[in-house]
């Protein structure tokens, strides 16, 4: 009888060993999971929580291939044309062969936007406009999103901003590129660990051209900022802890801390102003060359 028993439990020890391991391997083997892309539905079809997607060289205008199916695609309605939103992604990686494009055609969307999401790696694509916009429609939007990288990638033609972060932690820009965007470069809100590393922002007007708002832990390090312009309404190439939004529903200015530019390049730019708030900077061995603002 004991016997019975114990042969009994170790088959179920076993049995319940063997369900775990397989377990372990399939979700090893899904995490794994590596998927290339050659045409714009296929890569809204591949867009999803624990894979890499290895995009061949091209354009891929997104909004040409709208409502593609995906569970983990929300679509709204811009202006002119289908927005599509990422939302609850996670360890999702986007590598580009060759620096393909990733364009949509409505001026007034983003190109691609990130809600509830973490663990989202970017590299070597551009993301762009197939014309620019105004008002609205920015490049790239991540929303309550969290440990996320773009390395080697370049931002650009958005109708408003290359970039918006909103309650990001833990966000990496490294070697890549802002630019030609119609009003800011851009708005960094109730975010921290923010790094911008080797990184380059130019031709971008003509507003307020970085916006901080209770931010924490921000460093531009090895940056390059030229043939920026903007215009005296909104003269500021850094603007902390104030943005439009908050002055025209009179919202208290937040309170922003450790914002680090160092050994960074500002030349060319046709900039009015440098920091509304100065005092919340830190400057550490930057170079300034040939701008309208006076030098901080």
């Amino acid at each position: 009888m004991i016997l019975s028993l114990i042969l009994q439990t170790e088959t179920i020890v076993m049995r319940y060993f063997s369900l775990f391991i397989l377990l372990v391997c399939s979700q090893a083997l899904f995490a794994q999971l590596s998927i290339t892309v050659r045409t714009a539905a296929e890569f809204l079809n591949a867009l999803g929580p624990n894979r890499t997607i290895w995009v061949e060289p091209g354009d891929y205008v997104l909004s040409q291939a709208a409502f593609t199916p995906n569970d983990y695609i929300e679509w709204f309605q811009a202006y002119d044309g289908p927005e599509a939103t990422l939302k609850g992604v996670k360890n999702l990686t986007i590598k580009g062969k060759g620096n393909p494009r990733i364009l949509t055609e409505p001026r007034y969307a983003w190109v691609l936007a990130f809600r509830e999401s973490g663990n989202l790696h970017f590299e070597g694509i551009t993301f762009g406009h197939t014309e620019a916009g105004y008002c609205e429609g920015g490049v790239l939007l991540f929303d309550k999103c969290h440990n996320i990288t773009i390395k080697n990638c370049n931002l650009y033609g958005s109708g408003t901003v290359g970039l918006t972060l909103n309650e990001v932690k833990q966000f990496s820009f490294l070697k890549s590129h802002i630019y030609e965007c119609t009003y800011a470069i851009m708005s960094l809100n109730l975010s921290s660990n923010l790094i911008f590393s080797g990184a380059s922002f130019t031709k971008t007007g003509s507003f307020d051209l970085v916006e901080i708002v209770e931010c924490n832990q921000v460093s531009f390090e090895k940056c390059k900022f030229s043939d920026n312009f903007n215009d005296p309404f909104a003269p500021w190439f850094f603007r902390i802890d104030s943005s439009w939004l908050t002055e025209f529903n009179n919202i208290k200015p937040g309170n922003s801390r450790q914002i680090i530019i160092k050994s960074c390049l500002f030349e060319n730019n046709n900039v009015h102003k440098f920091c509304n708030e100065i005092e919340k900077l830190t400057l550490e061995k930057n170079s300034f060359k040939n701008n309208l603002f006076i030098k901080p």
